[in-house]
């Protein structure tokens, strides 16, 4: 019911980070984590401070990588953070590890990031 309550509040000001917020607390309090990622994806596309859309993506990304079990959106945000912050390291330390093993791993940050990786 809160949720109802604040997706309606967001209608008409898509950029309202206090419900934007409120939304991600309370999608993640229920478990919602699509929910979650998108209120999250949302306020990255709102805020400007390019230090706060990087973390924004990272947490998509490893959302996305462990309990959502998707590895091209896992690779999409953390590509994203790169973009944000590339002398940021943090991304690819945060890569997801898949169950297929290291190459398949290697050859997804390549498919991801190109030239980032040697």
């Amino acid at each position: 019911m809160a949720i109802a309550a604040w997706r309606s509040g967001r209608e008409g000001d898509e950029s309202n980070l206090q419900a934007l917020d409120e939304l991600a607390r309370l999608y993640e309090k229920a478990g919602q984590l699509e929910g979650l990622v998108e209120a999250l994806t949302d306020k990255s596309h709102v805020i400007d401070d390019n230090v706060q859309r990087a973390a924004l993506y990272l947490r998509i990304g490893t959302l996305k990588a462990g309990p959502l079990a998707d590895l091209d959106g896992a690779a999409a945000a953390f590509r994203e953070a790169l973009d944000l912050q590339p002398e940021d390291g943090v991304a690819l330390a945060a890569w997801p590890t898949s169950r297929k093993g290291a190459a398949t791993t290697q050859r997804s940050r390549r498919r991801c990031c190109g030239s980032c990786l040697p």
